[in-house]
């Protein structure tokens, strides 16, 4: 099988719960055809958007298969299966693989604070045990507490010819332009930012995409700002970077994650409400998004 590469704006998709926290599968389905349609470059299911930590084994295989088959022949679908338990990462990325995935994004393990021999030993497991599935890392540290370090990183870039990328969503400049020599010093090297905020710097640096929660909401915000950016459009670009500065403070940087669903709700994506723990927005809260989103001429 052909994997493809990684690129260009890749939504963090959510996962629609229902109000007693069930899966919306059939839900789940219809957002990422709206994705698609709304011209993404790929789809990336199962990261901390999408409430990963909060689903059963069964739930992520399930809406993984979803994904790789919605994206078949239309967009590359990577799907994270890291978790803090090694053995369901190896059981996800063996089913990812087995299921047609263009690769997997693994995050760090978050509970014990591994350093970069542990993590080294970690993503070395994985890349022997499939070895020909492209493996991106994945670099959350205000999440999981848990950085991967620059030399880990090169380490497993000259061992392993399928660690294909990083997402890294450090919100770290200097760590990004380290990501970045090495990408100078190895060009397959995959470098994506997780960062919204950021994305016009992202871009003018170099990464090759940016994976965004806020795209699940404004897709087409993001796809036109990266059509003009190639185009070297440069008004135009900066003027929907300003509009997703909007966004970003709106949704406040993502730190409140029904924030994103509800966006998606009142623009008409039905995509459900977050999983206990996570709260839902009351009426209320919802209410005023609805009024600043109008505010500004986003609705």
């Amino acid at each position: 099988m052909e994997h493809k590469r990684l690129e260009g704006i890749i939504p963090a998709v959510v996962t629609p719960f229902d109000e007693k926290g069930n899966v919306l599968y059939d839900t789940f389905s219809k957002h990422l055809d709206y994705l698609i349609k709304s011209g993404v470059d790929a789809l990336y299911p199962l990261g901390t958007t999408g409430e990963f930590p909060s689903l059963s084994v069964n739930e992520r295989k399930k809406l993984a298969e979803i994904a790789i088959k919605k994206g078949k022949g239309k967009v590359p679908v990577v799907i994270q299966v890291g978790d803090d338990n090694p053995s369901t990462t190896l059981e996800l990325a063996a089913h990812a693989m087995v299921n047609g995935a263009d690769g997997i994004a693994v995050v760090t393990p978050y509970y014990f604070n591994l350093d970069g021999e542990e993590l080294f030993d970690y993503y070395k497991e994985i890349a022997e045990r499939f070895p020909g599935l492209p493996i991106y890392l994945y670099n959350i540290p205000q999440v999981t507490g848990v950085k991967i370090p620059i030399h880990t990183v090169e380490r497993l870039i000259v061992n392993y010819d399928n660690i294909w990328g990083i997402k890294d969503s450090s919100g770290d400049f200097s760590y990004l332009l380290d990501l970045l020599k090495l990408k100078k010093k190895y060009p397959h090297f995959i470098v994506l930012s997780g960062a919204d905020k950021y994305i016009l710097s992202t871009y003018q640096i170099g990464v090759d995409g940016n994976v965004s929660g806020f795209a699940n909401c404004f897709p087409e915000l993001f796809v036109s700002f990266r059509k003009a950016f190639i185009e070297g459009d440069e008004i135009n670009y900066e003027r929907i970077y300003e509009k997703i500065l909007v966004v970003c403070e709106i949704l406040k940087d993502g730190s409140v994650l029904d924030l994103i669903k509800g966006c998606c709700r009142i623009r008409g994506q039905k995509v459900g409400y977050p999983r206990a723990p996570l709260r839902r927005l009351s009426l209320g809260e919802e209410e005023e998004l609805r009024e600043a989103l109008i505010s500004v001429g986003l609705i």
